[in-house]
Order: C-alpha cells, then sequence, then structure tokens
C-alpha cells in the first residue's frame, strides 16, 4: 500500500503542475522533494485543428525502504479552443506494472472511461461535472481575469488521475524575484486552495506574464515537493536518493503484542501541523476529540451480528451508497457477480458470506505484489496479484455484488520491528454494513481485522482516497485494554 500513497501524491502534484501554463513547446522541470532532485517532468500545450492539447508526464526515481522505485505518470486532456473539455488520458508505471484511463465526454453530458491494466481493458460510464475544468479552460479563466495582485476567483478544476473535480480558489499574489535552477525570473504568485477529505491543500505557482508556471511548490504528506524550470540537460541528470517512506511511517510509542486478544486499544493522535485531524467514527473506531487538537481513537473488536440476511433492503443513506457500482469496484459486471455467488454459495447469513469472501480473496491473491499501481476488481481477479489495497477492491466488490453494503477502508497498520516497537504503515482493508453496524474486515491476514488498525478514510474504492492525512500527526500514546 505505501507505493499507493507515494503514487497518487505524484498524481496529485502532476495535476496542479499542469493547471495553469501556457507553453506551445516542451518545458522541462526538475522534480524536488525536501530539496533533492529525485526526476523530472515536461509539459506541453499545443493547438491543433481548432483543438488544444495539454500534457504532463512526470518520471521520478524513489527510495522505497532500500528498495529502488520507478515512477512514471503521464496524463493529457484535450479541449476545445475556447477551453471545454472533450477528453483526457492517465499512464501510469511502477516498475513493470502499467495502468492507462481514458475518458470521453458524450453527448448526454457524462463520461464514457476505458480503464487498461495488465493488458485487460474494461469500460464504464461515469457522472462529470457540467462546471468542471481542465487544464485550458483553467488557463483562459485566469487569463480572463487577471495577474493583478489581490485578483480573487473560485473555479471547480477535474483532476484526471483520480477522476475528481475539486472547488478551488485562485488568489492572484505579489510579483517577485524567483530562485529557479541556475537562473532568476521575475515572476507572479499564484496560489491555488481546495479542500480535501483530510483538510485544505494549497499549492503555489511561480508564472510569467503569458502563464508559463515555472515554479510549483505543493504539501505532500509532511513534504515539500517541487516542480522547478531548468534545463533539458539538467532535468535527464543523476537523482538524489530520497526515502519517501519517512514521511508515511508513523512510529509506535510503545511495543504492541497481542493485538487479537486485546478488547480495545487507544491511540492518542497529536497534529504535527495546522489542519484539524478528522478521522472516521463508527462500528470498530470510535473517535473523541480534545479541545487543544489531540484526538483519542479507540479500536475495539466487534463480531458481526449473526442472522441478519442479505441483500440489504434498508434506507440508511450510508448504507444504499455502499451498494454503488463504481468504475474500480465493477460489482455491477456480469462476471464478479457470478463469481460473489459462487462465493457465497448457499449461505443467507450476511455474516457468514463475509467471512467466506474475505476468506476467498486472502487466497485467491496468491502473488502479494507491491508494485501494482492501482488495479480494478476484474483484473484483481484475472491476475491474482495485488497488495492490500486489491485485496480490499476485491473484497468490497464481492460484498457489493451480493447485496452487502461494503467500502474501502484506508489507514494504518501497526507492524512489528526487529528490535523496540514497531510502526504503523499505510494500510487498505474493509468495512460491511450488517444489521445495522459497520464492522471492519481484513482478507490480507489470515485471522482478519485486529486492534492494530486505525482507519483514516472510507470510500467507494477511487484513488483519490490514498491521499489521506498520513504526515500530519504523530501518535504519542497508546493504551491496551485487555
Amino acid at each position: 500500500m505505501r507505493v499507493r500513497f507515494i503514487l497518487f501524491g505524484i498524481a496529485f502534484l502532476a495535476c496542479h503542475v499542469n493547471a495553469i501554463g501556457a507553453e506551445e513547446k516542451g518545458e522541462f522541470c526538475a522534480v524536488l522533494i525536501n530539496g533533492k532532485k529525485v526526476g523530472y517532468s515536461t509539459h506541453a500545450r499545443r493547438v491543433v485543428g481548432g483543438k488544444v492539447r495539454t500534457s504532463e508526464m512526470i518520471d521520478i526515481t524513489i527510495n522505497r525502504g532500500g528498495t529502488i522505485a520507478e515512477i512514471r505518470l503521464g496524463q493529457s486532456s484535450l479541449e476545445t479552443i475556447d477551453g471545454k473539455p472533450i477528453n483526457f488520458e492517465v499512464n501510469q508505471k511502477v516498475g513493470d506494472n502499467e495502468m492507462a484511463l481514458k475518458g470521453i465526454l458524450n453527448k448526454q453530458g457524462k463520461c464514457d472511461l476505458t480503464v487498461t491494466n495488465a493488458g485487460k481493458t474494461n469500460t464504464s460510464t461515469i457522472k462529470w461535472c457540467k462546471d468542471a475544468l481542465m487544464a485550458e479552460g483553467l488557463r483562459l479563466l485566469t487569463l480572463k481575469k487577471g495577474l493583478e495582485e489581490g485578483t480573487t476567483f473560485t473555479a471547480r478544476v477535474f483532476e484526471p488521475a483520480s477522476l475528481v473535480s475539486r472547488k478551488s480558489t485562485i488568489r492572484v499574489g505579489p510579483r517577485k524575484e524567483i530562485q529557479l535552477i541556475g537562473r532568476k525570473a521575475e515572476l507572479t504568485e499564484i496560489k491555488r486552495t481546495c479542500k480535501s477529505l483530510h483538510g485544505v491543500i494549497v499549492h503555489t505557482s511561480y508564472v510569467d506574464k503569458d502563464l508559463n508556471s515555472l515554479k510549483v511548490i505543493v504539501p505532500m504528506m509532511e513534504m515539500t515537493c517541487e516542480f522547478v524550470s531548468c534545463s533539458r540537460l539538467y532535468a535527464f541528470g543523476s537523482n538524489d536518493s530520497v526515502d519517501l517512506l519517512d514521511g508515511i511511517v508513523v512510529a509506535s510509542p510503545i511495543p504492541l503484542e497481542g493485538l487479537f486478544s486485546a478488547k480495545s486499544i487507544t491511540y492518542e493522535l497529536t497534529p504535527t501541523g495546522t489542519n484539524r485531524l478528522t478521522l472516521p467514527s463508527s462500528g470498530n473506531q470510535s473517535v473523541r476529540y480534545e479541545p487543544d487538537g489531540r484526538v483519542a481513537v479507540t479500536v475495539q473488536t466487534t463480531s458481526a451480528p449473526v442472522g441478519e440476511t442479505f441483500p440489504y433492503t434498508g434506507d440508511d443513506k450510508a448504507a444504499l451508497e455502499a451498494l454503488e457500482d463504481s468504475v474500480f469496484l465493477q460489482s455491477g459486471s456480469p462476471e464478479i457477480i457470478a463469481l460473489a455467488h459462487r462465493v457465497v454459495g448457499n449461505t443467507k447469513d450476511a455474516a457468514k458470506a463475509v467471512r467466506q469472501i474475505e476468506r476467498f480473496v486472502y487466497n485467491h491473491i496468491d502473488d502479494k505484489a507491491s508494485s501494482i499501481g492501482y488495479a480494478p476488481a476484474l483484473d484483481i481477479v484475472a491476475s491474482r496479484k495485488g497488495d492490500c489495497s486489491e485485496h480490499a477492491v476485491l473484497t468490497v466488490a464481492l460484498c457489493r455484488a451480493v447485496g452487502i453494503p461494503a467500502q474501502v477502508v484506508t489507514g494504518i497498520v501497526y507492524v512489528t520491528r526487529d528490535r523496540g516497537a514497531g510502526v504503523f504503515v499505510p494500510h487498505a482493508w474493509a468495512r460491511v454494513y450488517i444489521g445495522g453496524v459497520w464492522i471492519h474486515i481484513d482478507a490480507t491476514r489470515i485471522h482478519g481485522f485486529e486492534t492494530g488498525h486505525i482507519a483514516l478514510a472510507y470510500s467507494n474504492g477511487s484513488p483519490e482516497n490514498m491521499l489521506s492525512c498520513l504526515g500530519q500527526f504523530k501518535i504519542t500514546r497508546v493504551t491496551v485494554n485487555q
């Protein structure tokens, strides 16, 4: 799961970098994390046949706990000359794994989406926000508003890699001298502010009079990420070694044992930044907020009620939303539905059906690979590869396919180290709604869910939720209740 947070952090950066830019020819930028060069990016805007193609490619090399990983992310958008969206493409490569998304806006005001992963292609139709702008639309709006200091406006900006449209506030700042690589330039500051599930995100661009972004600064977890204009020679030059796991691993103040036997564990989370921590509370996890910003999270073992039947026929809004199909879950596809019914067999008990699905997923994914970019359910069934993200996605897809409300949970989980206290690392699992209660399950482990899990977000499997509040807190106290 750890590579997911890094990959979608980089995807988020790409959305912000190409949001404003007028360069007709290719532009090279060095990608810096905490001041160290980890790769390069290219940006281009071209007008062909009355249409505008804006493209961005990021190529970085990172250190993941001593293992070198190469990540390449490319995305492009095609718009009319007046900034109306036509289509978009996203291509990502993590090691040997490649995945592609292509979206085309149709006449019904929706988006026809094609997902290709491991040579397998699936299609679906998703909703489209009619006010959403892509790169050229935002560029034209910014030109219209002008670069006078203090100018402020709002726009809904579509991010192709996460398939999300975010309402953003854009504010023009002062013109100042900015240090680039090998030179200085007088540039105008533009700040874009938007909300995510876990707080406010602010990215800062420095643009010339033609809106070419020559420097972009975006926070990613507890790190500072920069895209800085440079020569082609410098862009392709050697990279520094940066271990990105340092920003997403949370130390435990004490060693934890007997996680499966503990009745509950309370974790005290202390914010390390200015964002207020907001964590989900229901089922296996309860949350208490202190006046000073600390958050007490209690995780308890709770069993699913026995005797409840499925499919779900209630009217709980969250539960009904947790039955819907989605791009990555594909729970409405005939193949997933047929497989889900084979797995649950003749059982009518929802708790038993969930246990059967959990065990099936654990055994079915026999190649516990961590190099998968982010695979949809049908691809997971075919490849039988994946780490916790794929386990969670397939678990939720199968549960929804038989009418059991389910969601993907992203968070952290305790793992031991050779010496001293262990650490919490990014993880994904699932939760299901049975008998009016949300119950957490984990198909990555033979014994399932235990009290070493801390949930940070629930979702329908969208990659957007890989960007959680990691890096924004530390665990300062742990109380085990046997």
